[in-house]
């Protein structure tokens, strides 16, 4: 029986200088690095901060519960 996968959630906090092109870019590199497949979901909360809520997945699993 092969281990459960569970998906790795990060919150990440960027300061608003930073555009969301830069943004993907950091996050697909920090996915690339934990060899995991970038798919999630941008969330942007406040007017000057943005709050990135980040799933990463392994490749064969399904997207699990966000709270």
């Amino acid at each position: 029986m092969k281990p459960f996968n569970m998906s790795l959630i990060m919150m990440v906090s960027f300061p608003p200088a930073v555009s969301v092109e830069d943004m993907i870019v950091i996050l697909s590199v920090i996915a690339t690095f934990f060899n995991k497949r970038l798919d999630g979901c941008l969330y942007f909360a406040g007017d000057k901060n943005i709050d990135l809520v980040i799933a990463l997945f392994d490749l064969n699993s399904n997207l699990m519960n966000i709270v």
